[in-house]
């Protein structure tokens, strides 16, 4: 599928130059005079990317560009501006008006071919992407009801009492696996909000109190391998966050903690100040991530296979980079010095 661009520029020499070198590139190219032509071009034309002159007769360029801007339907269309000045101040209205890129006459025609098949490539990306997205929460949403029929139907026939203890095991089966899907269901819509903009909703909370409330919860698969859980602190720490998404963050890295312990290990959560930082790390005593790996572990679906901690295969751990990202912190992997995995978070004290 050929690339399509718009030339908009008041001088027909300057229109008949950029067809001669798009057109050795296979684009195809349409071309207008003014801004109020372009205009009327956008109404069945639909670019890719636009070539745009600063100063026109009639509306000017960063005109045109702002009218452009406001229709969703060429919101991923790149603009690249094109002028003979070089004063900054005309540049930064460019971007303002909502510009990509700006270039300056002359153009040097390697460059100028390098910048439209780096914006025609970066299009393609976010229109990507965004498809991405929606195809997972429409797959997200449309799961959720056939799960609950599922889960309503099975249950009933659990309690039957008719079933043999074989078939009874089958149902339970069935259970996990459908709860296994539901997760990733749960996790993939939040990802995709967590990847939007987000409004945070803030509340204070002593951090001690909220992990060792959560600990609870795994109480039963602990109690399965045998797990001792620890909690190495001083002093008490009172953090201003996003609550629901923050215990949703720990709820993550100690299930994933647990995971990967063997039987009878110890899961240790550290908690430490340092300077304007609150440092937590969550430690098993697994077998830990191969080096070359560490750095793809927050990557969702990363295309890895990854023995020990697998990367790119859940949705967890990029979850909780997101999560604590929107609170102005940072996670990181490593390998614990006394064996297993070593996640971190550095979390600001002063506020986000």
């Amino acid at each position: 599928m050929q690339n399509k661009i718009l030339v908009i520029d008041d001088e027909e020499m300057n229109i008949q130059l950029y067809e001669d070198i798009l057109s050795q590139k296979n684009y195809q190219v349409e071309t207008a005079f003014n801004g109020e032509e372009a205009l009327e071009k956008l109404n069945f034309f639909s670019p890719d990317l636009i070539l745009m002159d600063v100063m026109m007769p009639g509306m000017t360029g960063y005109e045109v560009c702002s009218k452009v801007r406001a229709n969703p339907k060429h919101k991923f269309t790149k603009i690249i501006m094109v002028s003979a000045c070089t004063d900054i101040n005309e540049r930064l209205q460019g971007y303002h008006a909502g510009a990509d890129d700006y270039m300056t006459k002359p153009i040097e025609k390697e460059e100028f071919l390098a910048k439209i098949r780096v914006f025609l490539k970066l299009k393609k990306t976010e229109e990507i992407d965004l498809l991405k997205s929606d195809i997972l929460t429409l797959f997200s949403h449309e799961t959720k009801t056939p799960l609950n029929a599922i889960f309503g139907f099975s249950g009933l026939l659990r309690d039957s009492p008719n079933l043999s203890d074989s078939e009874k095991q089958y149902i339970d089966n069935m259970l996990e696996a459908g709860n296994h899907l539901l997760s990733f269901v749960d996790k993939t819509i939040l990802l995709c909000e967590l990847k939007k903009e987000l409004s945070l909703e803030i509340t204070s909370m002593y951090l001690e109190d909220a992990l060792k409330d959560l600990l609870l919860q795994f109480e039963k698969k602990a109690a399965r391998k045998n797990l001792e859980f620890r909690i190495s602190y001083t002093n008490k720490i009172l953090l201003s966050a996003d609550w629901t998404l923050l215990v949703k963050m720990f709820e993550f890295l100690i299930e994933n903690a647990v995971k990967y312990s063997p039987d009878n290990g110890t899961v240790t959560i550290s908690i430490q100040t340092h300077g304007d930082f609150c440092k937590i790390q969550v430690i098993d005593q697994g077998k830990g991530v191969v080096e070359d790996d560490l750095e793809f572990i927050f990557d969702p679906f990363a295309i890895k296979n990854i023995q020990n901690h697998q990367a790119g295969q859940g949705l967890s751990l990029s979850i909780c980079r997101y999560i604590i990202e929107h609170h102005g912190g940072t996670i990181s992997a490593s390998n614990h010095p006394d064996g297993g995995a070593c996640l971190t978070i550095n979390f600001p004290l002063s506020g986000h």
